[in-house]
């Protein structure tokens, strides 16, 4: 029954944000105006596991442009830029079921080749979350930080869907995720 710490920051293979994204908030929810993700909302394809690994593409592609090119950001860029901190600075509504306090941890539970059990119920706070591997004796269990990079620790889709609906369950309260409820979540649910 191997046990995995995975609670080391996640995001850090990410650059990180100029000064200019860090203060910086956008009015409106960014729509893509052309390619292939057009007419596209991106804050609600961050509630999908494949809308989330797009996006993380075309920030890295953003960033690789600058570097090569020397160019400046523009609105996308610093939009998306913006979104995936957010992202990564999520304050989830559910509490721990050992002391009350809101959780931020969640365990994964089996493995890569018969894939993951995820869900809600599998969250802690960080305090509590080594109670969650004692419950789980005989399986293998990893830790996750409840965070959209989260998504890209697992290679199945599956189980990448998982992690998204987790963060939803954990995060919102309705199911249901319109361009303008996505835009406020990122805005106002998550820590700056």
């Amino acid at each position: 029954m191997p046990i995995q710490e995975v609670l080391l920051p996640i995001a850090s293979s990410q650059k990180e944000a100029p000064p200019e994204t860090t203060q910086w908030s956008p009015a409106n929810p960014y729509l893509f105006k052309s390619g292939r993700h057009q007419g596209k909302c991106a804050e609600v394809m961050m509630f999908s596991a494949l809308g989330y690994w797009r996006l993380a593409y075309i920030l890295k592609m953003m960033d690789q442009g600058i570097e090569k090119g020397g160019g400046r950001m523009n609105d996308a860029h610093r939009h998306l830029r913006w979104l995936m901190g957010r992202g990564e600075n999520l304050n989830p509504h559910l509490q721990c079921r050992y002391c009350q306090k809101k959780v931020s941890i969640f365990s994964a539970i089996g493995d890569s080749r018969f894939g993951y059990s995820i869900s809600a119920i599998y969250t802690a706070c960080r305090e509590c979350h080594r109670r969650l591997a004692d419950e789980e004796i005989g399986h293998s269990v990893s830790f996750y930080p409840i965070k959209f990079s989260s998504i890209l620790k697992f290679r199945a889709r599956a189980d990448q869907d998982l992690v998204a609906k987790l963060i939803r369950d954990t995060c919102c309260t309705r199911s249901r995720m319109t361009s303008e409820r996505a835009f406020e979540f990122f805005l106002n649910q998550c820590r700056p």
